[in-house]
């Protein structure tokens, strides 16, 4: 099977960029000469020269969002698409480098069966939004912190001496875990560089864990894959790294909470790269991402016009590939809701003691669904 992919509101590692606040990733299943001969009869019909299709500047004309509106009734089912509010993913990969390091093994495992990690993820995500001026600082540094792994440019998670648990200050918790454990979560982020491509260098892009959702996606029609990708610096540094069959997913699955429903994929050949100006079907998946972006960043007004843009978002969407808020997770009026909040004091006060958690932390978080 042959996929193209594109992605729009690529802004590398800073996900904290006030421009976009939304990262889309989409593939398409037309070849190039099939796209070709899409584009071309379209181009006619609805009057558009452009020479390169870029769905933002369609966008912008009636002429090009009837376009738009065609090409995807043409290609029903032939495309998808996720989308990620990049501050939320910020938020989850605080959980990763920060809770994971020192919560690994089982310990990590149960709490990633029971959503903690979700549960934390909207937790910041939540305290961001509301303009609490501690949590934006605590964001900005962990990004900064992130980019360059080096504990100094995060005080506020890794200095701080003024928090005491008898505050009762939720979002303390989570920084009375950062600086207790810095001794265990510092030395486990520095391998990083040594692990991961161009050293770390792209860790909190969003590119390569979308492809891999658009290879999960697609691998369900039982087919071996041969996909086309845009130039993207990301993704071409991980290239080696991706995997090509379906065994090769499992320890991936884990690391990044795949549902075990998600299956692995097989690639007819490796991850293949190219210049969307030569390639009509990577221009297709260009119109879909960039379509999504638009829609989620309400930059395109609801109207009987546009509506057929937002239903076919939906209808295509992943779902469960994609980082978008649910504040549902952190209501503290539901069990699972008041089990994490539980989890956060426990794990605050093992962290004031400098101790390890403890084996049996999956009855601890059942006692606290009681």
């Amino acid at each position: 099977m042959f996929i193209a992919c594109d992605e729009s509101g690529f802004t590398g590692a800073n996900l904290l960029s006030n421009d976009q606040r939304f990262f889309s990733y989409a593939s398409c299943t037309l070849n190039d000469h099939d796209a070709w001969e899409l584009i071309n009869q379209l181009r006619n019909k609805h009057q558009i020269q452009m020479p390169e299709l870029k769905s933002q500047k369609l966008l912008k004309t009636k002429a090009g969002r009837s376009f738009i509106v065609e090409a995807l009734s043409k290609i029903e089912g032939k495309y998808a698409v996720n989308v990620h509010d990049k501050l939320l993913a910020l938020c989850g990969w605080a959980f990763e480098y920060i809770y994971e390091p020192v919560l690994q093994g089982e310990n990590f495992k149960v709490l990633a069966k029971h959503d903690f990690h979700k549960f934390i993820a909207m937790f910041l995500w939540n305290w961001v939004n509301v303009d609490d001026s501690n949590a934006k600082t605590f964001i900005t540094e962990f990004q900064d912190y992130m980019r360059n792994l080096q504990a100094w440019r995060a005080p506020l998670l890794f200095e701080n001496t003024n928090l005491n648990i008898e505050d009762e200050d939720p979002f303390d918790l989570i920084l009375l875990f950062s600086n207790g454990y810095k001794h265990l979560i510092v030395p486990d982020n520095e391998e990083i560089s040594d692990i991961l491509p161009d050293q770390g260098k792209w860790l909190l892009d969003l590119s390569v864990t979308s492809l891999w959702s658009h290879m999960s996606h697609w691998s369900t029609h039982g087919e071996k894959l041969n996909i086309l990708c845009d130039s993207s610096k990301p993704l071409y540094s991980f290239k080696d790294s991706i995997p090509t069959t379906p065994s090769e997913l499992v320890s991936l699955r884990e690391a990044h909470y795949f549902p075990e429903k998600i299956v692995g994929w097989e690639l007819e050949n490796p991850v293949k790269f190219g210049d969307s100006r030569n390639h009509p079907s990577i221009q297709l998946a260009d119109l879909v991402a960039g379509t999504a972006i638009q829609v989620f960043n309400r930059n395109i007004n609801l109207t009987p016009d546009t509506r057929p843009l937002f239903e076919a978002i939906e209808r295509h969407g992943l779902t469960e590939h994609s980082i978008l808020p649910n504040l549902d997770i952190i209501k503290l009026d539901t069990k699972h809701g008041m089990a994490c909040y539980r989890m956060m004091f426990f794990l605050a006060n093992l962290a004031i003691n400098k101790t390890w958690p403890l084996p049996n932390l999956e009855d601890i978080f059942i006692l606290a669904e009681q």
